[in-house]
């Protein structure tokens, strides 16, 4: 299964993916940051308060 979410014949859960990264020891953010390619080390925090 998880060659298939790899190369993209398969989708998959966040609850999934989190799974995954808890189980290799890998913060979420930094497998989903491999994934795509883009660098999240320099994106600001996303602030969902309310004005």
């Amino acid at each position: 299964m998880i060659v298939d979410i790899e190369q993209g014949r398969k989708s998959c859960t966040v609850k999934t993916l989190h799974a995954i990264a808890h189980a290799v020891s890998v913060p979420l953010g930094t497998l989903a940051d491999s994934a795509c390619g883009h660098d999240i080390s320099a994106t600001q925090p996303l602030n969902l308060a309310t004005p």
